[in-house]
C-alpha cells in the first residue's frame, strides 16, 4: 500500500510534538528553491556548515507545506557557552 504525501510528511516529522507542525501550502520546486535560499542567506551563520548535503531532504520538505524555519530548525549549529579570559595581571 503507498502512503500518501501527507502521510510522509508526518512520519518525517514525528520526533517533533504535534503544537510545533506547522503547514503552509504546499510549494512547486521553484517556489521552494526560493524560499530555501531566502531563509539560508538570512540564517547562513546559524546554519551547519554541510547543509549543502541536505538540499534534497530540505526541498523534498519544503514542497510538501512544511514551513522554513521548521525545515531548517535540525540544521542550526549548537551553542557554545564562552569562557570567560584571563586577564593578564
Amino acid at each position: 500500500m503507498q502512503r500518501s504525501k501527507a502521510i510522509t510528511s508526518v512520519v518525517s516529522i514525528a520526533r517533533q510534538p504535534a503544537a510545533s507542525v506547522r503547514l503552509v501550502s504546499p510549494l512547486t520546486e521553484a517556489e521552494a528553491a526560493q524560499a530555501m535560499w531566502n531563509y539560508y542567506k538570512n540564517h547562513k551563520a546559524q546554519l551547519i556548515a554541510h547543509i549543502k548535503d541536505y538540499r534534497a531532504t530540505i526541498l523534498s520538505q519544503l514542497m510538501t507545506g512544511l514551513s522554513a524555519e521548521q525545515v531548517f530548525a535540525p540544521f542550526f549549529r549548537l551553542a557554545v557557552a564562552v569562557q570567560p579570559s584571563k586577564r593578564a595581571a
